[in-house]
């Protein structure tokens, strides 16, 4: 005998609905599903990837000489590049397009930041020249120049005849002369350019005397940091994007030559800058990407990853929350391995020793402000 109740008929008509439902809805979802594989598969990608095989990065270590630093200001937003006066006061520009002043007292303390110039952009590196004038690349604007009173001069810009793009980072010679990077013809930094893995990048001189500028180096892989060595023989250049620094000759024997100076970098290198003892700190903006690596060799999938929506994509390359600096002996290998893994300093483009202290630059993405840390806490690997 079959008893149907009011009850279980109620029960019976809620199920036929709920099946319904989820019947209509898993038609949509696939629906859904193959409209999105349709369409990424119809979209033509915006960059023509190349192969790559990067070597495998090398195993981190667990050192924590990063760790619980000292706050020097909070009111820089992020230190992109950090450059002492021969006064010792310390500059760094950030996104708002400020330039700020940090001065300090007898015990090395710091006393106060002031904006010192605004150059309405972004300005990234920063270095001062023999007679005063801080020399500035800036993202936006060019190559700058700015005079003791914070007044901006522009040097190098787009509508010059070197058509610089985006100036990053910028280191001048005891002699006076100027050597800057033209990061990229990208319109902005972009984990696309990272996929399609093509050089755009240049390094450039400029001859203040004449007022000309030549194209050193080019087909550089995001070209960023960029310093001189002890002896000025040579400018070492960061290629971010291909885990390693390059050197380019400037005098003796082999002027006019490049090599690498270091190769296989842990993770994705920012600035670099030059130590009295002819060493060098590299600042690591975050670690590798185990994924993009794996994609580099596969440049139809590398095309299709870079029709995913610009802002999911760059969240892949966001920096991890260890701070890391590399220090690179003056052959390029590397010396030891500084680290925060507990992310009180995280994102760092820049590192810089002066007076016992390594003062760490961040980029935005990275934690806010400028800290520092005692050298002595740092223990070689």
């Amino acid at each position: 005998m079959n008893i149907t109740t009011p009850q279980s008929t109620d029960k019976q008509s809620r199920r036929r609905r709920r099946g319904r439902i989820a019947r209509r809805t898993g038609v949509i979802a696939a629906a859904v599903i193959a409209a999105a594989v349709i369409t990424v598969a119809i979209i033509p990608s915006p960059i023509n990837a190349i192969a790559w095989s990067p070597a495998a990065a090398p195993t981190p270590g667990d050192d924590r000489s990063l760790s619980d630093p000292e706050t020097v200001t909070e009111a820089v937003v992020h230190a992109e590049f950090l450059a002492f006066d021969a006064d010792g006061a310390l500059y760094a520009g950030d996104e708002t397009g400020s330039i700020f002043k940090t001065t300090f007292d007898a015990d090395d303390e710091p006393v106060s930041t002031t904006v010192f110039a605004t150059t309405d952009g972004r300005p990234n590196g920063l270095a001062f020249a023999p007679d005063g004038t801080l020399y500035v690349a800036d993202i936006e604007k060019g190559l700058l120049s700015v005079d003791t009173e914070g007044q901006v001069t522009t040097l190098v810009d787009r509508d010059s005849s070197a058509k610089v793009l985006q100036a990053n980072e910028v280191v001048v010679t005891r002699q006076g002369q100027v050597y800057f990077t033209d990061t990229t013809t990208y319109p902005s930094v972009s984990l696309i350019e990272v996929l399609e893995h093509r050089p755009h990048g240049r390094l450039l001189h400029y001859d203040p005397t004449t007022g000309s500028t030549e194209v050193v180096m080019t087909d550089l892989y995001f070209a960023n940091g960029v310093t001189l060595t002890s002896s000025e023989d040579s400018v070492l250049v960061v290629e971010t994007y291909s885990y390693d620094i390059l050197r380019y000759w400037l005098s003796g024997p082999r002027a006019g030559e490049q090599e690498v100076f270091a190769q296989n970098l842990g993770g994705f290198a920012d600035n670099i800058t030059t130590n009295a003892d002819g060493t060098f700190f590299v600042g690591m903006f975050t670690e590798r990407v185990p994924l993009v690596d794996a994609l580099h060799g596969t440049p139809w999938l590398k095309n299709t990853m870079a029709k995913i929506p610009e802002d999911v994509l760059n969240g892949m390359s966001a920096p991890t929350g260890t701070g890391v600096v590399v220090q690179l002996g003056p052959d390029g290998q590397v010396l030891r391995t500084l680290a925060d893994p507990d992310g009180d300093t995280f994102g760092i483009t820049t590192a810089v020793q002066r007076d016992g202290w390594l003062y760490l630059g961040t980029a935005p993405g990275g934690s806010g402000g400028i800290h520092r840390v005692m050298l002595g806490t740092a223990s070689a690997e």
